[in-house]
């Protein structure tokens, strides 16, 4: 993990570092010890501000997570088909149909969001968490659905765009098939996905 994902353990050291050299200063007066204190100070916000500029590959892939689920709990089919890949129209479609089916209310939250990046950082699987109420649209049912989610991502012209989805178990994290119904049906129209 970079410093620029997580800079809070190196800002820690640093800050228990340069209080060290602050009472080691204020013991002794010398001046060595004020200026590692200074600088202990200094590299914590430059550490700190490293982490808010420099975005990196998981970063991304991570806040692409949020954009979909974001888009898709709005119901804004286009949106949300802009993080799918155009190599993946029977994904879009499902989650077209999808989109078309449910309406997700806004108790949704999105969590435990982890992400591996591999082939040179050009492709990533994310796993995350969807919680929310789940309402029919055509009515019928209503319910609060805990959910898992493992998504495969690919780099596309510098942007992160999903290339599959898998729905996990929420307690045992194994596949689930609920989603085979929509990809049985979108096959019959993308024989080749």
């Amino acid at each position: 993990m970079w410093p620029s994902e997580n800079p809070w353990p190196l800002i820690l050291l640093l800050t228990v570092l340069g209080t060290g050299l602050f009472l080691v200063w204020f013991q002794r007066k010398d001046a060595r010890y004020l200026a590692g204190t200074l600088a202990c100070l200094l590299l914590s916000g430059g550490a700190w501000y490293l982490e808010r500029v420099w975005v990196t590959p998981r970063e991304e892939v991570e806040a692409a997570v949020f954009g979909i689920t974001e888009s898709f709990q709005q119901g804004n089919t286009e949106r949300t088909a802009s993080y799918v890949s155009e190599q993946a129209p029977a994904l879009r479609l499902m989650i077209g149909t999808a989109i078309n089916l449910i309406e997700v209310r806004d108790d949704m939250r999105v969590s435990d969001v982890l992400v591996e990046l591999y082939a040179q950082n050009t492709r990533a699987k994310s796993r995350f968490r969807v919680n929310a109420t789940v309402h029919g649209r055509n009515g019928g049912f209503q319910q609060y659905q805990p959910t898992r989610w493992e998504a495969k991502w690919q780099l596309e012209a510098g942007q992160w765009k999903m290339i599959d989805i898998i729905e996990l178990d929420p307690i045992t994290g194994e596949e689930m098939d609920r989603l085979e119904l929509f990809r049985g049906q979108v096959r019959m129209i993308y024989p080749n996905s």
